[in-house]
């Protein structure tokens, strides 16, 4: 009797023994790829935080360049009718700023899209050209409005950087609106 008893705990110490082994074969796999799993989820999870916190920063640098538009007045100093060359954007740029951020440089332009070209001698005679560079057609402003391009870049080390270009018109009341944006990405 305890013969028997003790063959059957034997047996029964077996197939707990197989039973666990035939579990860990299963289970540290399943462990080790769930684990492999979270990590990546973090990893994804930091890059979109990080995607997250540059399009604030690209946002506030905006907002910020409008209310730099808005307040300084400086926009006023081209007049409607000058010639200005639009491949130069030297005549065009009226403010730049950067700024290093963590791990990138933010900077910011503001160029001034009202301009207008002679082909001509006659100075009399304008002609509306584009630059087929960076900016839209120029337009002469009819009532007063003005008009701006806003360029926001991301610099990154060793990655692609980012760019924003925010094309605005500022009425003479001084209502702001957007005619048209862009995004890219610069190599």
């Amino acid at each position: 009797m305890a013969l028997k008893k003790y063959l059957k705990l034997k047996r029964g110490g077996y197939v707990t023994l197989i039973f666990l082994l035939s579990s860990m074969l299963i289970v540290i796999p399943l462990l080790a790829f769930t684990f492999g799993r979270v990590i990546k989820f973090n990893d994804l999870t930091s890059m979109l935080i990080r995607q997250k916190q540059e399009e604030i920063a690209v946002l506030t640098s905006v907002n910020e360049s409008v209310e730099y538009l808005l307040t300084s007045g400086m926009y006023y100093i081209l007049p409607d009718d000058a010639l200005i060359d639009p491949s130069s954007s030297a005549e065009l740029l009226i403010r730049e700023n950067s700024e290093a951020m963590k791990e990138y440089t933010l900077s910011s332009e503001i160029y001034n899209m009202n301009y207008v070209i002679s082909d001509d001698i006659d100075i009399s005679d304008h002609v509306v050209m584009s630059d087929i560079l960076n900016f839209p057609p120029s337009q002469r402003a009819v009532a007063g409005e003005k008009y701006f391009l806003i360029k926001t870049t991301i610099h990154k080390n060793k990655e692609p950087s980012y760019c924003k270009e925010i094309a605005v018109e500022i009425t003479p009341s001084g209502t702001v609106y957007e005619l048209w944006h862009r995004e890219f990405v610069i190599y």
